[in-house]
């Protein structure tokens, strides 16, 4: 009910009375709220696409090394690098803004950043201010470049991260990685042991003299790598087992990765499957109120023609009656006298601002997307005026 959804938004962070937050919460944080909504979830997803698309292109070579006389759709790499940058700045100051506006309008401010989906907001813009911090941007050596390149992947990380706010697939499988915690700390340890057992193995039977170095699996640690990549039928090859031992120890390891990884997966499965469930039942219910809201709108428009009617007709408009030439010149004339009561700034136009105010006048109060209705039924011509 809508009860219910306010009381569930209000404990989100929603400003419990209706002004000038509220709604703003609801267009930022509620894409089903209204179309204004929509539209800025909407614009939000292209945003997150360029910026992504962009850290994507600016590392090509050609572009990263500004190699000169060459050239992409007629512009120099010079000029596709400073478009990126310019690209950069707008991406990082839209999602600025928007995380402050979505703060300032949020009731349990204190509490903001506790949650995981503002902390993500946050480390997607953050990055972009570190970079111009003094002791960043005028470090020197490998340290500045090390600084640098984890600036740069926090920040690609926090809009692909921020895209997921969007896409409920994502969000679902965030949920079951939350819910299934328990899961995949049995998942975690069972490798380790695992990879460090059979690693263990690789080591001494691909090492019979440990006083001389005669294999690559030099470590228990490197040969714990080789057994990680097997258990989990990676593969990568670039280190064999070549002794009997050892490959009879990487066929072993192989076969337990059937029992480690197959038993817990099964059971985070199964929670996804439930938590998926719930996501469709959401999108449901989000799809009704669309559906809901646009209906509204319409009726609210539909009462708020018969009211003029009304005025206009009198009795006729239930009657039906045939009409006289008197008694359509008499209708003419009242039409006229409440369309310049209507026409508050005496332009011979009412626009939808005006049709507005005229329904509260009536008694019968309607939505921007009522009047937007009531508007496109009226105004035949479709010049926004009637």
């Amino acid at each position: 009910s809508d009860e219910e959804l306010h009381n569930e938004q209000v404990e989100l962070g929603k400003p419990p009375k209706k002004g000038k937050l509220q709604w703003l919460w609801l267009t930022l944080e509620d894409p089903a709220s209204s179309g204004a909504a929509g539209l800025f979830a909407t614009f939000s997803i292209v945003v997150i696409l360029m910026g992504v698309i962009a850290f994507v292109l600016e590392t090509h070579p050609d572009i990263r090394l500004q190699v000169p006389r060459v050239t992409y759709g007629g512009f120099t790499t010079s000029q596709w690098r400073g478009f990126f940058s310019l690209m950069e700045v707008g991406v990082v100051g839209f999602f600025s803004l928007e995380l402050f506006l979505r703060w300032l309008s949020n009731y349990k401010k204190r509490s903001f950043f506790k949650k995981i989906a503002n902390v993500i907001d946050f480390v997607a813009v953050a990055p972009f201010y570190m970079e111009r911090f003094p002791g960043v941007s005028t470090g020197s050596g490998a340290n500045f470049v090390r600084i640098l390149r984890l600036v740069r992947i926090i920040r690609v990380v926090g809009l692909v991260l921020k895209l997921s706010k969007y896409s409920a697939g994502a969000r679902v499988l965030g949920a079951t990685m939350m819910a299934c915690g328990n899961e995949l700390g049995v998942l975690a340890i069972t490798l380790i042991i695992d990879a460090v057992l059979f690693g263990s193995a690789f080591f001494y039977c691909e090492n019979p003299r440990l006083d001389v170095e005669e294999s690559d699996f030099n470590s228990i640690g490197r040969s714990s790598y080789v057994a990680l990549i097997t258990i989990l039928t990676i593969g990568y090859g670039d280190y064999s087992p070549v002794t009997v031992c050892g490959e009879a120890v990487a066929c072993i390891s192989a076969f337990s990765g059937i029992f480690v990884l197959g038993l817990p997966i099964g059971i985070i499965g199964v929670k996804f499957h439930d938590l998926y469930g719930d996501m469709l039942r959401k999108m449901q219910v989000q799809e009704e109120r669309i559906r809901i809201r646009e209906a509204t709108s319409q009726m609210q428009a539909m009462r708020g023609i018969q009211a003029i009617g009304q005025i206009i007709l009198g009795p006729r408009w239930h009657r039906g009656d045939h009409l006289t030439a008197i008694q359509r010149k008499q209708i003419k004339k009242k039409t006229l006298a409440v369309f310049e009561e209507v026409d508050y700034d005496g332009s011979q136009s009412i626009d939808a601002q005006e049709l507005g105010r005229a329904m509260k006048g009536l008694g019968c109060p309607m939505s921007k997307e009522g009047i937007k209705e009531a508007m496109a039924f009226i105004d035949q011509d479709g010049n926004g005026s009637i």
